[in-house]
């Protein structure tokens, strides 16, 4: 977080988060999800589950089978 404060300069770089999910417990991921609602995310996950219902529903899924 601090990198992308230190990179903002008047817009928002893209924030890319490969499986950080499944590394982190419930609470530890809810704080994750307030800290990236105001960035332009691309999130990758093997689980869906570890995404909060909140999340995906601002989010354009795309799955790779």
């Amino acid at each position: 977080m601090a990198e992308l404060n230190y990179l903002e300069n008047g817009s928002k770089p893209i924030l890319l988060l490969d499986d950080i999910f499944s590394e982190f417990d419930v609470d530890h991921r809810e704080h994750l999800y307030k800290l990236i609602k105001n960035y332009q995310t691309v999130i990758t996950t093997t689980d869906r589950e570890h995404l909060s219902p909140e999340l995906l529903t601002k989010a354009s899924v795309i799955e790779v089978t």
